[in-house]
C-alpha cells in the first residue's frame, strides 16, 4: 500500500513538473549585440558587426541568446527593392559565428515604426512595404540554424494607432515563408512596460502558428529613457522596478500571452542601481519571461549602459548576472 501511494505521489509530481515545463519553456537570457556605427548604411561606411570574441564573452557569462538590432534602411536601401546583398552577407557571417558557439539569435528590425523618418502605415511607407521587407528577410534567413526568432519592430511610438494595424502585415510576411519560428512583437508607446496596458489595451496580432511573444522594454531612470542623466538620489529603485514591470506582467497573465523584455539595463556609476536589476531578475524568473540586456558591441568605454569588459574585467552588472545564470 505504501509502495502504491509513493508511486502515485511520484507520478503526480512528474505530471506537475511536466505541466510546469510546458507552461514555462526554456527561457532566453540574452544580450543586445549592436552593429556599430549605428545609422543608415550608404555604402561609404561599413558597419562593424559584433565579433566572435564578443559572442564568446556573453556566452561565458551564461547567456544563451543574442538580440541583433538592424536598421531597415541598411537592410533595404530602396523601399520594396531587393535586400542589400553586402549587408545580408555581414548578417549571415555574424549568424555563422553565433551558431559555432551555440548562441541563438533574434533578428530585430530597429526602426521605431519608421523608414527614413516616415511612419510605417503612412502613404510613404504602406503596410505592404512592411510585409515585403519581412517576407524578403525571412526568406534570406529561414534556413539558418542560429536564427530562433524575428523581432518585428523596435519601440514603435507616436503612431496614432497605426502600429496596431500595420504590425499584422509584418507577421503575415514572415508566415508566408516561415511557420515555425516565434515572432516578438513590440508595443506602441516605446514598448514601455509600465505604460503597456494603456498604450496596448489588447493583443493586436494574429498568428496561425500561435508563436507570438509580446516584447516590452524597461529602464529605471526618471524619464524611462535609459539615458540615466539624473543622479539616483534617494529613490527606492527596487520598488520602482516592481512598479514599472508589473503592469506588463499582469497584462500577459490577463490575456494569456507569452512575453519578453527586449531591452533593460542599469549604469555602473552607482551600485544602488543593481537593486533594480536584482528585482527585475527575480520577477522575470518567476513570470517565465525572456530578457535581453542592453547592450554589448563596439560602444565607447564610457557609454553608461555598455556591458563590455574593461581591461578584461567584468563590469558590476555582469558580475550580478554571472551569479544568476
Amino acid at each position: 500500500m505504501s509502495f502504491m501511494r509513493n508511486l502515485t505521489l511520484t507520478i503526480l509530481l512528474l505530471m506537475s513538473l511536466t505541466e510546469a515545463f510546458a507552461a514555462c519553456p526554456p527561457r532566453m537570457r540574452g544580450i543586445n549585440l549592436v552593429p556599430l556605427p549605428s545609422g543608415w548604411y550608404n555604402g561609404a561606411v561599413e558597419m562593424q558587426f559584433p565579433t566572435a570574441t564578443q559572442i564568446a564573452y556573453y556566452k561565458s557569462v551564461g547567456m544563451n541568446s543574442i538580440r541583433l538590432p538592424i536598421h531597415w534602411e541598411d537592410l533595404q536601401p530602396i523601399l520594396g527593392n531587393d535586400l542589400d546583398a553586402r549587408f545580408i552577407g555581414h548578417t549571415v557571417d555574424f549568424l555563422d559565428q553565433a551558431h559555432a558557439q551555440g548562441m541563438k539569435v533574434l533578428i530585430d528590425l530597429h526602426n521605431y515604426a519608421r523608414y527614413r523618418n516616415q511612419l510605417v502605415g503612412s502613404p510613404a511607407v504602406p503596410a505592404s512595404a512592411f510585409r515585403d521587407v519581412w517576407k524578403r528577410l525571412a526568406a534570406a534567413l529561414v534556413n539558418h540554424p542560429a536564427v530562433f526568432a524575428y523581432g518585428l519592430m523596435n519601440e514603435p511610438h507616436h503612431t496614432g494607432g497605426l502600429w496596431h494595424t500595420v504590425a499584422q502585415s509584418g507577421v503575415d510576411g514572415i508566415r508566408e515563408i516561415d511557420a515555425v519560428r516565434p515572432i516578438y512583437v513590440d508595443g506602441d508607446g516605446w514598448s514601455n512596460s509600465q505604460n503597456w496596458p494603456k498604450e496596448n489595451p489588447l493583443p493586436f496580432v494574429n498568428d496561425p502558428s500561435k508563436k507570438i511573444v509580446y516584447e516590452a522594454h524597461i529602464y529605471f531612470d526618471d524619464d524611462f529613457s535609459g539615458r540615466y542623466k539624473t543622479p539616483l538620489g534617494d529613490a527606492d529603485v527596487a520598488a520602482r522596478a516592481t512598479q514599472r514591470l508589473q503592469p506588463f506582467l499582469s497584462w500577459l497573465t490577463t490575456h494569456g500571452q507569452r512575453g519578453a523584455i527586449g531591452e533593460t539595463g542599469v549604469p555602473q556609476d552607482d551600485p544602488r542601481w543593481l537593486a533594480a536589476l536584482t528585482k527585475f531578475l527575480d520577477m522575470t524568473d518567476a513570470a517565465c519571461v525572456d530578457w535581453f540586456m542592453w547592450a554589448g558591441g563596439g560602444w565607447r568605454e564610457s557609454y553608461e549602459l555598455s556591458l563590455e569588459p574593461i581591461n578584461g574585467k567584468d563590469r558590476p552588472q555582469i558580475k550580478l548576472l554571472r551569479s544568476r545564470l
